[in-house]
């Protein structure tokens, strides 16, 4: 059995390297034919790079012309924040992820890199803002308030429950 590889390269991100050369989507696709590779990857720096002008047809020309494999590296920060239960954060970050996946595939990409977690959790905040009296509204995995989920779920209640009970109580063994 053979197997092959597609050797690439990444563009780096403009905000970190300030380089006018990955200046836009399509320019960043058009930088991987300067380093004489196949593949490339493309690091978006915010969703909205998909609406440039002329964006779809000038990305699928370059990459057709120069015979380029693109894949895509999706944003980060709170901003792509899948892993948290924050409503502010998760609302946001589904929205960028299916935006992210929908343009990539109308491009041709071949894939699209996005971090699962990169946040810091909402536990090691908790004890920073409750003095300030700051709370965050929280969410299940279906990005609804999280009573949606012990109210569906009579089991998923009587833990909470259970939960609630133990660091309510003041005697703890």
């Amino acid at each position: 059995m053979i197997i092959t590889y597609d050797i690439g390269i990444s563009t780096g991100w403009y905000s970190i390297g300030k380089s006018q050369d990955i200046l836009g989507m399509a320019m960043k696709v058009a930088y991987g034919a300067t380093a004489g590779v196949p593949m490339m990857q493309i690091d978006l720096e915010t969703t909205s790079e998909f609406l440039e002008p002329m964006n779809v047809y000038r990305v699928k020309r370059i990459m057709k012309e120069l015979g380029l494999k693109v894949g895509l590296h999706a944003e980060l920060g709170d901003i792509v924040a899948l892993e948290s239960a924050e409503r502010r954060f998760w609302e946001n970050s589904h929205l960028r992820m299916i935006e992210t996946i929908k343009n990539a595939t109308e491009l041709g990409f071949i894939y699209v890199n996005i971090h699962a977690s990169q946040t810091i959790q909402l536990y090691q905040e908790e004890q920073r803002l409750k003095p300030f009296g700051h709370q965050y509204q929280v969410v299940g995995p279906d990005g609804k308030q999280l009573w949606n989920l012990c109210e569906s779920s009579p089991a998923t209640k009587a833990k909470a429950v259970e939960y609630i009970d133990f660091r309510a109580s003041i005697k703890h063994d």
